[in-house]
């Protein structure tokens, strides 16, 4: 959320993010990269809380895709 870029809660997903997506910049405050690569799992949602990252599940049919074969 903007913001939102230098809470302590949102520091945690630089460390816990398994796609390592997000990184601290030079002034402190987190910063996402890009989505590409993301796995949405939904780890960054549940460290930090609604309140401090904006995210949710994409809708049906979209996102990531697992194929079999």
């Amino acid at each position: 959320r903007p913001g939102m870029e230098k809470d302590p809660r949102l520091k945690s997903t630089v460390r816990i993010c398994p796609a390592g997506l997000y990184s601290e910049n030079e002034n402190g405050e987190v910063v996402l990269a890009t989505i590409d690569g993301c796995l949405e799992c939904g780890t960054c949602r549940l460290a930090c809380g609604t309140e401090v990252l904006d995210w949710n599940y994409p809708e049906g049919g979209t996102g990531v895709q697992f194929r079999f074969g």
